[in-house]
């Protein structure tokens, strides 16, 4: 009948399925986050909290599925220094997210963040490493860097994550920061 198990080993492939994507809705996102909290937390297998983290199951402003440690909580309204915010949880989500303290408590173990400069770094720069740098934005991005160094905002696994950050170089061209 066609018919297919998914397990824990293949939990992301499940996500990313286009069938999954097309019939997922913003509406039915919280019970899939509520599912897998109670499963969760009445199951004795912690590699299901640690597969979760990698696994894009939350829905962001755009309709997009992100994974929790790509994704913030539309708590407060921040924009950094350039104008540009961070990813945040869909309205309608954190709507019912907000209203179950447990669940969101989970959620922040997991990797959902606060907004905050810091956020930005880990989600929007370091999470999109390969694609967050080109010639429109790399002066600023860059400057911005340099000041959260500056204010000692960056820890050693920021330094170790940034290194494949793309430079400019003196032949007018990208190349990663540990080339």
């Amino acid at each position: 009948l066609g018919a297919h198990e998914f397990d824990l080993e293949n939990l992301e492939e499940f996500f990313l399925d286009d069938l999954f994507k097309a019939n997922h809705r913003p509406s039915q996102n919280f019970s899939l986050i509520k599912y897998f909290f109670e499963k969760a937390i009445f199951s004795e297998n912690i590699e299901l909290n640690e597969k979760l983290k990698l696994i894009p199951f939350i829905y962001s402003e755009e309709d997009l599925l992100r994974t929790p440690q790509s994704i913030c909580f539309p708590t407060i309204k921040y924009e950094n220094e350039m104008g540009t915010g961070v990813t945040l949880i869909n309205n309608e989500v954190y709507g019912r997210i907000a209203l179950n303290h447990q669940l969101k408590n989970w959620l922040e173990n997991l990797g959902v963040k606060e907004p905050s400069d810091i956020s930005y770094i880990e989600n929007e720069i370091i999470g999109n490493i390969d694609e967050c740098i080109d010639k429109d934005n790399y002066i600023e991005i860059t400057r911005f860097l340099f000041s959260k160094y500056k204010k000692g905002l960056l820890d050693e696994m920021h330094y170790i994550k940034l290194n494949q950050l793309k430079l400019f170089t003196t032949d007018e061209d990208f190349s990663p920061a540990s080339s």
